[in-house]
């Protein structure tokens, strides 16, 4: 079988494992005190994350059956199961304290407080680290790392935000990148299953679930040029910047354009 019928079967493989499990693990959810409010004040299972790195390690164990699972693989599946614990950590632990990379940094400045959003930031540059320099990687992709993972994180204040997001740069590796095509057609499948649930506000995310989709995205990205990264970053260093002064939910509810976008595929 040629490669491109590798990655459809691998694609079918994600998004049926997916869809089998997602049911019975939000109605665990459901059962089990996993519920939050969302932006409306509803109650939904949150936390919805958790499988994330569960599937894309047993969609790429079968896919290992067919292929050989190099060293590179392992330690990308091991960043994805990391970052998402470091998620996990602030979804189960988070407190009220500041927002913002800015907000942290300046609170633990002033108080002398480690905030729980702070041992994420902390978390999460710590595994792209091992992730980047174990890959043989530079401090630029360490950078890309940071800010995909953060950017998804973001993202995640209103239903679809983050999948949209995660789609647009899982779409710009599969054209842009070089190697690690398993792992974009892997999230892939998954994000196609789990739309809808997010999409219909029927579950949330969590911390977990948004560190996954970023750490995914980022991975993706390493093998792309070093133009394509360098831009990336700069684009997406732009975008916190932003994200410190503004609220984008106040931006996109001013256009048109952007609104549709944002309420496309909610019910």
């Amino acid at each position: 079988m040629n490669t491109y019928g590798r990655y459809i079967i691998l694609f079918a493989l994600s998004c049926l494992t997916a869809q089998i499990a997602f049911p019975p693990f939000f109605r665990i959810l459901a059962v089990r005190q996993g519920l939050k409010k969302n932006w409306r004040g509803e109650e939904i299972p949150a936390l919805a994350g958790i499988i994330f790195p569960l599937l894309i390690t047993l969609d790429t164990l079968i896919y290992g059956l067919s292929e050989n699972l190099t060293e590179r693989i392992y330690i990308l599946i091991l960043a994805i199961a990391l970052i998402a614990g470091v998620g996990l950590y602030d979804d189960l632990y988070g407190d009220n304290g500041p927002k913002g990379l800015k907000g942290h940094l300046l609170y633990f400045w002033r108080r002398r407080i480690v905030t729980t959003g702070l041992i994420k930031l902390i978390g999460t540059g710590v595994i792209a680290a091992f992730t980047v320099f174990s890959l043989g990687y530079t401090l630029f992709d360490w950078l890309l790392l940071m800010l995909t993972v953060n950017t998804v994180n973001l993202l995640d204040l209103r239903p679809g935000r983050a999948v949209k997001g995660s789609a647009l740069l899982l779409t710009a590796a599969l054209l842009l990148a070089k190697e690690d095509y398993w792992l974009m057609v892997t999230a892939g499948g998954l994000l196609t299953a789990y739309a809808r649930y997010d999409l219909q506000a029927e579950v949330m995310l969590g911390d977990c679930g948004s560190n996954c989709l970023g750490m995914i995205a980022g991975l993706s990205l390493l093998s792309a040029s070093f133009t394509v990264k360098i831009s990336l970053i700069i684009v997406l260093a732009f975008f916190h910047a932003l994200a410190e002064k503004y609220s984008f939910s106040a931006i996109i509810t001013r256009s048109s354009f952007l609104d549709r976008l944002d309420k496309w595929g909610q019910r």
